[in-house]
């Protein structure tokens, strides 16, 4: 199936003749025509033009490969990457988030916050401050496991008394 099949094959899935179709992507009745025609070229700006406004997997139409709609989640990426003019990177930065546990979300939630707290207190702490308090925590993490291994011996020697 050629990309032109493709166009058509996506307008008629969504039930529209090129006239709805061609005023949806901006372009003329015969414009959508043209697109369809097998052996005409379908330029970048049309190709973006359909996947954009319904939700078309770009992949698919250029070739073929995977499911014809975007998943949601790319439509949402695609959606903050419009309005927010996202980088490529913070692309990146945003699916690598929303692949961590939510546990490792939380501690990167209160690490931002602990930074933004600090910079708006003119209160910076230093690597030396930051080395302390995690000191701090790992002794009284350990404590706390010591103090369970503890108890844990004490309850196993009274059932054996």
């Amino acid at each position: 199936m050629t990309i032109n099949e493709r166009v058509k094959l996506v307008r008629k899935t969504l039930k529209m003749n090129q006239t709805e179709f061609a005023t949806k992507i901006g372009i003329t009745q015969t414009g959508v025509s043209w697109l369809e025609k097998p052996g005409n070229v379908v330029i970048d700006q049309n190709i973006h033009l359909i996947c954009e406004k319904f939700r078309i997997n770009e992949t698919w139409l250029r070739t073929g490969e995977g499911e014809m709609f975007r998943q949601d989640d790319e439509y949402i990426l695609d959606k903050l990457t419009e309005t927010y003019q996202l980088t490529d990177k913070g692309q990146r930065m945003i699916r690598a988030f929303l692949a961590l546990s939510s546990e490792q979300q939380e501690a990167i939630v209160d690490s931002i916050c602990t930074l933004a707290h600090s910079i708006d207190n003119n209160n910076t702490p230093t690597p030396v401050d930051e080395s302390s308090r995690l000191r701090a925590q790992l002794e009284a993490e350990i404590q706390a496991e010591r103090k369970a291994a503890s108890a844990s011996s004490a309850t196993s020697s009274e059932k054996r008394a």
